[in-house]
């Protein structure tokens, strides 16, 4: 699933896409990737130029917080908390 927000008159809007996302991205949105098809990922790689592996990883529930930098992209990840019951466990995060 993608969602895409964008800034507009100072509040972030949800942009109601059409019927093929990609054709919505633009400078300076939000792209929501939950459980993307490997088509979206592709589609979002080709459309922004960022690195595919770079990207993947950042889906990948196993993924550690750090921070990775190749040439012009910066990606930020964390480990965010969520609790269920008594227990916790952390899911990733990434910018």
């Amino acid at each position: 699933m993608i969602k895409l927000y964008k800034e507009i008159d100072n509040k972030c809007q949800d942009i109601k896409c059409k019927e093929n996302f990609i054709n919505s991205i633009e400078e300076n949105m939000w792209i929501h990737m939950v459980n993307p098809t490997q088509e979206e990922v592709r589609a979002v790689c080709e459309k922004t130029g960022l690195n595919s592996d770079m990207l993947l990883g950042a889906l990948d529930v196993e993924e550690t917080a750090h921070l990775d930098i190749d040439d012009d992209d910066t990606l930020i990840t964390l480990d965010v908390p969520l609790q269920e019951g008594k227990l916790y466990e952390t899911l990733p995060f990434a910018m």
